[in-house]
């Protein structure tokens, strides 16, 4: 019984975590409006506070959802990969693609990481862990195999590949250009950053 209304629950979770995903790419997180993600989702106004403790709480796990399912592509797309610096190059285009495609979503989630405050910062890097995860395993394994340099570290230089990439980003959506396709941001970005970190 008590397995059957878990279930329920987290099935309600899921809901409501994908009627906010489509409500901060409409409207933006400072407009999105909590009673009409809960009634898109098909419940009662005030359900999103019975599963998250405030709107923001809320954004970061749309967040954390978003970086599982891109996770989880990168994760299908490395998998007959044995070389750690094609898996870094196929993670680097992987996300960009996911950025291209979700471009509406990927905005709030990149103006809030650079906006909020310091202590909502260290929430958003959390909420991105899972996709910065796997490519800390990748760096790993290039150190381990002699691929890259072995002084590198390589939460550090995840850090920076996702400043990278979160930058690019912000510039081409603030100056509103389409001078670099997502594909050519993608390509800068890898040539940049791993000739950087290749073993000499």
């Amino acid at each position: 019984m008590a397995s059957t209304r878990e279930q329920k629950k987290e099935i309600t979770r899921q809901k409501l975590i994908e009627a906010a995903s489509i409500e901060f790419a409409e409207v933006g997180f400072a407009r999105a409006n909590v009673s009409r993600i809960s009634e898109n989702a098909g419940f009662a106004a005030g359900t999103v506070y019975n599963y998250f403790r405030s709107k923001h709480d809320l954004l970061l796990q749309v967040v954390e959802h978003a970086m599982e399912g891109l996770t989880e592509t990168i994760r299908s797309h490395i998998s007959d990969l044995d070389d750690p610096v094609e898996k870094a190059k196929c993670a680097m285009r992987e996300d960009f693609r996911f950025m291209e495609q979700n471009e509406a979503l990927s905005k709030v989630i990149v103006r809030e990481g650079f906006a909020a405050d310091p202590l909502k910062q260290k929430e958003f890097l959390a909420a991105l862990s899972p996709a910065s995860t796997i490519f800390v395993e990748i760096l790993e394994q290039g150190k381990r195999e002699g691929r890259f340099r072995s002084d590198l570290d390589s939460v550090w230089a995840t850090v920076l590949a996702e400043g990278m990439v979160a930058y690019m980003l912000l510039a081409r959506w603030v100056l509103d250009s389409s001078e670099l396709t997502y594909d050519e941001m993608a390509e800068l970005t890898i040539q940049c950053f791993i000739e950087g970190i290749l073993a000499k």
